[in-house]
């Protein structure tokens, strides 16, 4: 079934952007230690896809009454709920990733830029999806069946009725195919390569270790790091958060306008 559990039963509203406010996602402290590297191009890159993240965002996703919804017209709703749901999580872990660094915090870093290269995929993952649908290659069916395990599905115990999710795995190989299509990766793997090497920080693996501790030959064994400053290049992982939000904004894009095309408008 293609409904999205407990959506169709609110107060129907408008679908329009949010008029708040946003401030920016790092501090003036981070800022000033991009400076001192000459890395201001780099933290205003991920500055300016922050705000169309926040452009892009709505109040509300419009479904109508649950009696009089056509199918096509649930499937363009709840692929907008995807959109959003992503977003916000997207958002989130971008506003966060300035006081991972304030608190000299890799781990951290490493893992929410882990995570929004996960949503990133989802949206690539429907982009191949929908694409395929317009295509002729898959089915109606199909679609609706894998919309509704991305916002149903769970794999705890405590969710054992409901349906299996989509692999965060195949979300980024679907996602990197449809990159390659798009021309924006010069490799058949580039979210792939990104999140296996984020994953090496975000697993108790080398670089994990290598975070915690520096060689003293002086001592003649290992110190360890508690309170130390990261290291330019730690904190130029930041430059994977630019990659992923990049593509985050063209991929939010490409599937409002893909979902369109196939089901008609998400809202009247």
């Amino acid at each position: 079934m293609s409904a999205l559990v407990g959506l169709n039963d609110h107060e129907n509203m408008s679908a329009t952007p949010t008029a708040e406010e946003e401030s920016a996602c790092f501090q003036a402290d981070v800022r000033d230690l991009f400076a001192t590297m000459n890395q201001l191009e780099l933290i205003d890159s991920v500055e300016d896809a922050y705000g169309e993240l926040i452009g892009r965002r709505l109040d509300f996703v419009h479904y109508g009454p649950p009696d009089q919804i056509s199918e096509s017209r649930r499937a363009a709703a709840n692929l907008a709920v995807i959109g959003q749901a992503q977003l916000h999580r997207a958002e989130r872990l971008m506003a966060s990733s300035g006081t991972m660094i304030s608190q000299r915090n890799l781990y951290g870093m490493a893992l929410l830029i882990r995570g929004h290269f996960e949503s990133t995929a989802i949206l690539g993952y429907f982009c191949n999806r929908v694409s395929s649908f317009i295509g002729g290659h898959i089915a109606f069916d199909t679609v609706t069946a894998e919309i509704s395990r991305a916002t149903t599905g769970g794999r705890h115990e405590l969710f054992e009725k409901m349906p299996e999710p989509i692999s965060i795995m195949t979300a980024i190989e679907k996602a990197d195919r449809y990159l390659k299509h798009l021309e924006l990766s010069e490799t058949k793997g580039m979210l792939a390569d990104c999140y296996a090497w984020l994953s090496e920080f975000a697993h108790p693996n080398f670089n994990s270790i290598d975070a915690a501790i520096r060689l003293s030959q002086e001592r003649g064994g290992f110190e360890f790091r508690h309170g130390g400053p990261l290291s330019e290049g730690e904190i130029e992982q930041l430059g994977y958060l630019d990659i992923s939000a990049g593509l985050f904004v063209r991929l939010f894009d490409e599937l409002s306008a893909l979902s369109e095309k196939a089901f008609g408008p998400s809202h009247s």
